[in-house]
């Protein structure tokens, strides 16, 4: 039987490496239902303007994806034009991406897309069911209620009326 052992996935990265993968969104890597278990870096030695985070780790050790972290003003300007021309690469408008990247929620590319589509729907949503949303905003979709209520939440913030 295998051994299960700890990933931080940015041992042996240059810095030129590690804003290279900043510029492009920040994922470093993503491991599943393997014997790598991934862990977070406060600070990367190397580089010590960035840090990594595990998220979607799906309730499981051994389970995630690794995401940068910028620890500076300079690192985190780098880190979200990065996330924003990634979720572009998508077809997200600008002002959606932007807000998407600064919302809690919604950097998934089905959400962001979504957002785009109520920017043009008009009125308040006052609602708790998929039903009502969809009756609301005459699209329906298959994201969750929580995914849909981030992505009105992130065409509020980019400018719907």
């Amino acid at each position: 039987m295998k051994q299960f052992y700890n990933f931080n996935g940015v041992d042996g990265l240059s810095i030129e490496d590690i804003e290279a993968i900043a510029s492009k969104g920040g994922r470093v890597t993503s491991t599943g239902y393997s014997f790598s278990c991934p862990v977070a870096v406060a600070i990367i030695p190397q580089a010590p303007e960035w840090g990594t985070r595990v998220i979607n780790t799906q309730g499981m050790g051994n389970c995630g994806t690794i995401v940068l972290v910028g620890r500076t003003p300079r690192a985190r300007a780098i880190l979200e034009g990065g996330k924003v021309a990634w979720l572009r690469g998508h077809g997200v408008s600008g002002p959606v991406a932007m807000a998407a990247v600064k919302a809690q929620y919604g950097m998934e590319p089905d959400v962001a897309l979504f957002a785009c589509a109520l920017v043009s729907v008009r009125g308040e949503y006052r609602g708790n069911s998929h039903r009502e949303f969809d009756a609301w905003s005459g699209m329906p979709s298959g994201l969750s209620y929580r995914r849909k209520e981030a992505a009105l939440a992130i065409s509020n913030a980019a400018g719907r009326k």
